[in-house]
């Protein structure tokens, strides 16, 4: 193909699941790989954690049962933990700030915009 086919092939064509190429790769395992894929990102695992819980759970039931049940994919990603990192230093009101805006989400289930500003290295990312 050339570099046009190859563009078009990656904006328009649907993957073919790869248990279509090989009959041992189980179904289930298949709808995983074409959640990882898809171009619209909602689509799509949305958490690292639910792809984990999903491939725990291939695991589990092949181990016991030598066979993968349908499940439905990524449920747990769904309820992810609002955690504050406990080495936080010098940030209890900014900490405070945090926790009242979830708060507010999880009561009253307001949406909020929190922007975090300050200079590279001061712990902003965690």
């Amino acid at each position: 193909m050339d570099p046009i086919e190859w563009i078009h092939a990656h904006i328009a064509k649907e993957p073919i699941a790869v248990d279509i190429y090989n009959t041992e790769i189980p179904t289930l395992v298949s709808q995983m790989i074409m959640k990882l894929i898809p171009k619209n990102m909602e689509e799509r695992y949305q958490s690292a954690y639910g792809l984990s819980a999903d491939l725990e759970a291939c695991y589990q039931q092949w181990s016991e049962t030598g066979s993968i049940a349908s499940f439905v994919l990524d449920q747990t990603s769904q309820f992810g933990n609002f955690e504050i990192p406990q080495k936080v230093y010098g940030r209890e009101l900014e900490t405070a700030q945090l926790v009242e805006c979830f708060e507010r989400f999880v009561d009253h289930g307001n949406k909020e915009v929190v922007l975090i500003t300050g200079h590279a290295g001061i712990g902003k990312n965690r």
